[in-house]
């Protein structure tokens, strides 16, 4: 399963962790994982090139977990990373067996 969890405080989402794998179907054929995936790589992508946003991002080498965190995210950060709350909360409720979303302050 993979458990995304969204930072969130008074209202502003300062980032997420995405942590596992789906375990939908086999590799390169897991829908579950390719949608998480193609939201936060986006997202990343996205804060990099059209925030002037520090964001502070951690990678392990095999791709499972990933951490973005922004202390204080500007106007445009803060919708880039409500727009990923949004994105993986859509595929939760589709596929909510594979995938949870959990908030912390």
């Amino acid at each position: 399963m993979i458990t995304i969890t969204i930072f969130k405080e008074d209202g502003i989402v300062k980032g997420f962790k995405a942590q596992g794998h789906a375990e939908y179907a086999e590799a390169g054929e897991d829908i579950v994982c390719a949608s998480v995936s193609v939201l936060y790589i986006n997202t990343i992508n996205s804060l990099i090139r059209l925030t002037t946003d520090f964001a502070d991002i951690e990678s392990a080498d095999d791709d499972q977990n990933v951490k973005v965190y922004i202390e204080n995210p500007s106007k445009e950060a803060e919708v880039l990373l409500q727009s990923f709350e949004l994105g993986v909360n859509s595929v939760a409720e589709e596929y909510g067996d594979f995938l949870k979303v959990v908030y912390q302050n």
